[in-house]
């Protein structure tokens, strides 16, 4: 039997120190961690200790899994191993847009994304550095082909 034990259950204003002194009746107490939440610091309510020898692990095993603290019932057995945790979780692949987000085509042919997306021409305008050009402007927020508000209303204006 191992000498490190899984503590649940455990309050969420529990400390180190508070688990360290009720496990210190049974044994030696090498180490004590509450785990918390790597984002809001708080408790997740379970933790570790460590005990000196196997024997006082098992002692503490029986005389408190089941015991209250602070009116909460404590689990406490063996610590299984941590598992090795693999890597990150994939590429994801290809989403199907929602409706709002679809392609949508304009009565003068041109194609408008919709939901933030820029617009974009038909699809012989898609092509080469002429639609680079087009995509830049559009980013800019310049009007394309003399639309209204486009540069000659700039120029009367100015």
């Amino acid at each position: 039997m191992g000498s490190k034990l899984y503590v649940g259950g455990l309050p969420y204003a529990a400390t180190e120190s508070q688990l360290t002194t009720l496990f210190a009746a049974h044994g030696t107490v090498e180490s004590a961690r509450v785990i918390t939440d790597k984002f809001t610091g708080q408790s997740r309510g379970f933790g570790f200790v460590e005990m000196a020898t196997p024997e006082e692990a098992k002692a503490a095993i029986t005389a408190l899994n089941g015991s209250q603290m602070d009116g909460r019932p404590l689990t406490v057995n063996e610590a299984k191993p941590q598992e090795p945790r693999t890597g990150g979780g994939g590429g994801g692949g290809h989403r199907r847009r929602p409706v709002a987000e679809r392609e949508l085509v304009a009565r003068d042919r041109r194609v408008i994304r919709v939901g933030g997306g820029r617009a974009v021409g038909p699809r012989s305008e898609r092509r080469g550095p002429q639609l680079r050009k087009r995509q830049a402007r559009d980013r800019r927020g310049v009007l394309l082909h003399g639309e209204a508000g486009g540069d000659r209303d700039r120029i009367a204006t100015a």
